[in-house]
């Protein structure tokens, strides 16, 4: 596979970006390549060469028009012009990217950069994914080619947009949820062939100490080959020591996916990996999930949490996997409740049902090049896809979307961005985006049309009050005193411009704990608002930032509000 070496960075700099590339071994390679390397990395170039047939046009075909397209339209980033999106989630978008020489295709991963309630967790975030993608080279997890921390994104309206940018291995097979989602469960020996690849990527970021911490099958990405590779290292922990194999951070994860002892706020290790890995199993082979979440509380996880495995089984009668019973153990034994006695790595790979039939090669390519083309088929039909196949599936707010009401503006008196946070995202937006994060963590909301404000509450588990601690809040969403008129016209810019920072509306988030532990409720914004929000919660714009008059000027504001009580006195 072709990586970006240091040699290229000359070229980068020139077009003001200081990306960093990593060489075969995830280390940062920072001197020029010689001729030699050059042409060893032309020669494994061809290895991706083969042709997924999708309609009457090749993927090979399909990338040299985009990339003469993209060429014309001239938007790049560095050495690479910007294509096609090819997925969003979270505060993070993805497109294919194309070498301006070779025209060679990359994954371009855009991160926004985060306001400065949430800057420095995100820093923390992009770099821990950075180092874990680093520390593993292995044929089945995603490689990374460059990163840049400063990165400038071009913007359809030729604006300069800050980010965060990761140069990754293109795949082009898209997400194996894809083909779940539009073809249903997978035949047996598929199933294990991409379990193996699975368990074969995952021993690989153990042994380089890097627990993922949110594997799902949207995090399982397809090759030109049909090979799998693990993508979506944002929430991984690198481990330095094994002291440190032990972790507390609970906020991570998907619902759904995590193990027990997270959802309990309980210490966990790597087996909380491997549990996650059998709840993807289960989906492989059935075609959905063994429950909502690994919590007793939970019907359909009951059962597994009781160790009545025979009830559990019975709730999934009918399934593809009734008659099996070597996938049942194992499964079994990597849902197990308890952390200590849940099988390890080694013993899937020693287990009966793992060392089945499976597929290699062409054989497995023939198999999959005809479910990719019934799932590109069904997709395109449907109208929902693009919400659908996201990390985080929207949860809309019924009737939000019809709700006709103006924003208010911030409370008169009160001083802006204290403890709450800027945006210029729609409003409707930030509420729906707020109640698709408390869902995913099985919270609760409800909306009051009539002042709009979204109320909401998160149980946690409370080690110290022997319990569940409950945390309610609402969220707020007023217009901006202080920038609502927009900004300050510049004799050096033009009208146009002006006039497009002038259609930028800033509102205000205001998040207010009303019951709950206070620590509990500061995990809550920390860790789940403030970290799976970033899409909405985008901070001020350039112009505002630049604009410092108005970000410490509050006597226009202090004089409204003295005539305010001037006008209705002091008693209240």
């Amino acid at each position: 596979m072709f990586l970006f070496k240091a040699s290229f960075l000359s070229e980068m700099e020139e077009a003001d970006l200081e990306i960093r590339s990593v060489d075969s071994n995830g280390s940062v390679n920072n001197e020029k390549e010689k001729e030699k390397e050059k042409e060893k990395e032309k020669e494994t170039e061809t290895e991706i060469e083969t042709e997924i047939e999708t309609g009457t046009e090749t993927e090979k075909e399909k990338d040299a028009t985009s990339a003469a397209n993209t060429k014309r339209k001239n938007r790049s980033v560095g050495r690479w012009y910007i294509g096609e999106t090819l997925g969003k989630g979270g505060y993070s978008w993805v497109k294919k990217g194309y070498d301006k020489k070779t025209s060679k295709c990359v994954a371009l991963k855009f991160m926004a950069k985060a306001d400065k309630s949430w800057a420095e967790e995100q820093t923390k975030q992009v770099i821990t994914e950075i180092e874990s993608l680093k520390q593993i080279r292995h044929q089945n997890v995603m490689k990374l080619y460059a990163y840049n921390l400063n990165a400038k994104y071009p913007t359809k309206n030729d604006e300069k947009m800050d980010c965060i940018l990761l140069v990754l291995e293109f795949a082009p097979g898209g997400e194996l949820f894809d083909i779940l989602y539009y073809t249903s469960a997978l035949e047996p020996v598929v199933g294990r062939t991409y379990f193996r690849q699975f368990i074969a990527g995952l021993e690989a970021c153990h042994k380089a100490g890097v627990a993922h911490r949110d594997l799902k099958p949207q995090n399982l990405l397809l090759d030109a080959k049909f090979n799998l590779k693990i993508t979506d290292f944002g929430l991984s922990k690198v481990f330095e020591s094994d002291a440190e194999r032990v972790m507390k951070t609970s906020y991570v994860g998907t619902k759904g996916y995590q193990a027990p002892e997270l959802l309990l706020n309980r210490p966990y290790d790597m087996s909380a990996d491997v549990f996650s890995a059998g709840v993807v199993l289960f989906i492989l082979l059935t075609g959905y999930p063994p429950f909502e979440q690994a919590h007793k509380s939970d019907r359909w996880f009951r059962p597994l949490a009781k160790g009545d495995y025979r009830k559990f089984w019975e709730l999934h009668q009918g399934c593809t996997i009734g008659n099996d019973p070597d996938a049942k153990d194992l499964l079994q034994r990597m849902l197990t409740y308890n952390p200590k006695n849940r099988i390890t790595l080694a013993e899937v790979k020693r287990h009966k049902w793992f060392n089945g039939k499976y597929l290699e090669g062409k054989d497995l390519v023939k198999v999959l090049r005809n479910r990719y083309g019934q799932m590109e088929q069904k997709r395109r039909k449907d109208a929902k896809k693009l919400k659908d196949l996201q990390t985080s599936i929207t949860r809309t707010i019924d009737g939000l979307d019809n709700h006709e009401a103006a924003v208010e503006l911030y409370p008169l008196g009160e001083v802006e961005g204290v403890w709450d946070t800027h945006t210029t995202a729609k409003w409707k937006d930030v509420y729906n985006t707020v109640n698709t994060v408390v869902h995913e963590v099985s919270g609760n909301s409800s909306f009051n049309f009539e002042d709009n404000t979204l109320t909401c509450s998160v149980k946690l588990q409370n080690p110290n009050l022997l319990g569940e601690s409950l945390v309610r809040f609402h969220v707020q969403v007023f217009r901006s005193r202080e920038f609502q008129n927009g900004p300050a016209h510049e004799d050096s810019e033009s009208e146009d411009d002006t006039n497009k920072k002038a259609n930028e509306t800033v509102n205000v988030v205001r998040f207010r704990r009303l019951e709950g532990d206070v620590l509990d409720w500061k995990k809550i914004l920390n860790q789940v608002i403030y970290k799976k929000c970033t899409t909405v919660l985008t901070g001020l714009p350039k112009w505002a930032r630049n604009d410092l008059t108005k970000v410490n000027a509050q006597n226009t504001e202090e004089d409204d509000y003295d005539n305010v009580l001037a006008t209705e006195g002091l008693e209240f």
